[in-house]
């Protein structure tokens, strides 16, 4: 019987500490929402490491700023109408038929150009998670951008071991200036698994180095020129289960726009909020259980409210008129709700019961 429970509780142990595989429910659906941190890299961490059964230590990172990643419906009606149009043909154009947006802040490679309201649009399917396109504000011209061919970010199902290869590219018409592309190639290789641990929890995770090579070209028609550039990409990613984004994810690029930037999924924090902010912020009364009030003035409204739970998923977010918050529909539990307006940015923790 010894020699029995012995075998048992090692096979039990090998389960906790298995590899994972990444597959198509891994990844992002319509309404999927995270607050995510970001710390910037001083090079006390080492996130090239990698390795079979290996353990991540990176909780020790402290936040310094915050957002919220959120997936749409590539068909959402907040969506110009020509993104809609681009990224919704099943039948004449299933390659470039979306299952999700996500807005990004993500800022143009290449001088005199410059983007806003900068949308991805994904494709989700069994063999791959892709990047079919994005829609773009450029120099004030909102334009729907085909990637043809599309980018595979990441071949599924994943596995530790696995390697893959993916070319892709698009090019887009800039109103009174030229033209813009880019071509990338993406070497991706999943180089580790074993237990990731950041400021938010400790995760069986499955690592992804993608390495890519981009060409881009900017061609001014009013001179008849084009300037090309090339750069490099690095991307750190770590996947688990129950996430469908990296819960860790480090980027580093070099060219005109180099940087270096760390990301993880977290819970809300007290972060960016000026201290004399947070000393006058009260919500009351608190606990509750059907509506709570802020101590914010009312020329301060319209404000967005968005509230999340201890976990760190967004529970619910609009725009409030007044200081007068409704929560008789959320669970019991601990919240944290987000205030943020033309000059109000605040964070404050509240109990319903």
């Amino acid at each position: 019987m010894k020699k029995f429970l012995l075998f048992v509780a090692g096979l039990l142990s090998l389960q906790a500490y298995s590899q994972i595989t990444i597959t198509q429910s891994d990844f992002p659906q319509t309404g999927d929402s995270y607050v995510v941190s970001t710390w910037s890299d001083d090079g006390s961490l080492d996130f090239t490491v990698a390795g079979a059964n290996h353990t991540w230590d990176f909780s020790s990172m402290v936040a310094e700023s915050q957002d919220t990643v959120e997936f749409i419906s590539a068909s959402n009606t907040s969506l110009p109408v020509t993104y809609i149009a681009a990224f919704n043909n099943f039948v004449t154009d299933p390659e470039h038929d979306a299952d999700v947006a996500k807005m990004e802040d993500i800022s143009s490679p290449m001088p005199t150009i410059t983007f806003e309201n900068y949308y991805s649009f994904y494709k989700v399917s069994s063999d791959a998670f892709i990047q079919v396109g994005m829609g773009v504000t450029i120099n004030s011209a909102p334009l729907p951008v085909q990637w043809n061919p599309t980018d595979s970010i990441v071949m599924l199902p994943a596995a530790y071991g696995n390697q893959d290869t993916c070319f892709s590219s698009y090019s887009a018409n800039i109103p009174s200036l030229g033209y813009y592309s880019e071509q990338r190639t993406r070497y991706n290789t999943i180089d580790g698994w074993g237990t990731l641990k950041t400021p938010f929890g400790t995760f069986d995770a499955l690592r992804i180095l993608s390495y890519s090579e981009i060409h881009d070209s900017l061609y001014y028609d009013a001179y008849g020129i084009g300037f090309p550039m090339d750069r490099t990409e690095t991307e750190y990613k770590w996947y688990a289960h129950g996430y469908s984004i990296p819960v860790l994810q480090v980027v580093i690029s070099d060219g005109m726009s180099a940087s270096s930037t760390v990301t993880y999924i977290d819970s809300l924090r007290n972060v960016a909020v000026e201290e004399e902010m947070m000393a006058t912020l009260n919500v009351y009364p608190n606990p509750s259980s059907d509506e709570v009030f802020v101590n914010i003035s009312a020329e301060e409204f319209p404000l967005q409210i968005s509230i999340f739970d201890a976990a760190g998923r967004e529970m619910t977010s609009f725009m409030a008129a007044d200081n007068r918050i409704d929560v008789s529909l959320l669970p019991a539990g601990i919240y944290f709700m987000s205030l943020t307006g033309s000059s109000v940015c605040a964070v404050s923790r509240f109990v319903v019961e």
